[in-house]
């Protein structure tokens, strides 16, 4: 019985010792925050049908009443049943001045309400607000993103210098900002008993640029990981969705050749050179240089 006990306890070592090595090697870390971020934006996109009314989020007037947070820490989300519970006005409408993943202080404004009763609607609005000591995938995707992000500049850092590693970031990155275009977030919540919350959302767009920004400007003298930035966006612009991001993929186009206009060798800017010319023919819906090389 002993020997059989050791026999078990050798194995459940040898496995233990296993998972724990595969666990934290970078492609199994990058693979999670991935699929903990894609899952948190088809989450959200799910919860709010209102959201979809309002194209454009009215701007709140100047003679609402302001809300000033009591707490201190990053702005993570609405507690949504709190909200189911509350009894507003069918025209209440409050504006909340912070993002998701914010950082709030005490005494910072936090919404702009009106047709609520200013005795209580402090209290009531500090109900909703739900802060923490770090941001939330779940209601942050772009925090998910940031967190990969963060991979490829840390491997591309002179200590490291682990471009391959980077440029495996650069496809998460892309897996989760292809889903993330094709919705909208939810920019507007019901009120229980009526009204409106407006919640502002990070931009798309501004999370692409973040993140490019950064990345190219450690990784820019890597062709290699040039290269698979431009393939990114090429990626993105195939994605079929119910919002035109073409506008702003351009946009994103002209700032990555800004910020990786460095000298190389005349091999190395061919292959970039051709890289913007295959993701110029994408934007424009056109696949044909792919074919053999274009």
């Amino acid at each position: 019985l002993l020997i059989v006990l050791l026999g078990s306890c050798l194995a459940a070592l040898v496995f233990f010792v296993y998972r724990v090595t595969q666990s934290i090697r970078v492609e199994a870390i990058l693979k999670r925050v991935r699929d903990r971020t894609i899952e948190s934006i088809r989450e959200r996109s799910k919860h709010d049908p209102s959201g979809e009314q309002f194209d454009e989020i009215p701007e709140p007037p100047s003679d609402g009443h302001l809300v000033r947070s009591r707490r201190t820490g990053f702005f993570v989300d609405l507690d949504r049943d709190v909200l189911d519970d509350c009894d507003a006005d069918g025209d209440a409408r409050v504006w909340v001045l912070v993002s998701p993943g914010e950082f709030v202080t005490t005494g910072m404004p936090v919404a702009i309400a009106t047709h609520f009763d200013d005795d209580e609607v402090d209290d009531e609005v500090e109900g909703w607000l739900m802060f923490d000591t770090e941001r939330w995938i779940e209601a942050d995707y772009s925090f998910g993103v940031r967190s990969i992000a963060d991979v490829a500049i840390k491997a591309l850092s002179p200590g490291i210098n682990d471009p391959t590693t980077a440029s495996m970031a650069v496809h998460r990155i892309a897996e989760v900002m292809a889903v993330a275009a094709t919705t909208r977030g939810d920019r507007a919540l019901e009120l229980g008993g009526g009204g409106v919350v407006f919640v502002p959302i990070r931009a798309w767009e501004h999370t692409l640029d973040e993140l490019l920004d950064q990345i190219a400007h450690y990784g820019r003298d890597d062709t290699q990981v040039v290269i698979e930035l431009i393939r990114l966006l090429r990626s993105l612009a195939w994605v079929d969705g119910d919002v035109d991001r073409t506008d702003e993929l351009r946009a994103a186009c002209d700032r990555l050749a800004t910020l990786v206009d460095v000298e190389r060798s005349s091999g190395e800017q061919a292959l970039v050179d051709r890289e913007f010319g295959l993701l110029e023919r994408a934007l424009d819906g056109d696949a044909t240089g792919l074919f053999n090389g274009g």
